[in-house]
């Protein structure tokens, strides 16, 4: 059986991260939204696996 999930962190930052967020018009609602809830995190940041 092989692993479903290969973490791939340029595509997920490049997809999914601040700076794609701040791009459209969209995106920076997304942030605003998540700003005024007080989310530790805006945006998805890639990290290293602990494995």
């Amino acid at each position: 059986m092989s692993v479903t999930f290969k973490l791939k962190r340029k595509k997920r930052n490049k997809k999914h991260g601040f700076r794609m967020r701040m791009k459209s018009k969209d995106g920076r609602t997304i942030i605003n939204r998540r700003r005024s809830k007080s989310r530790k995190r805006l945006a998805v940041r890639a990290r290293k696996s602990k494995t």
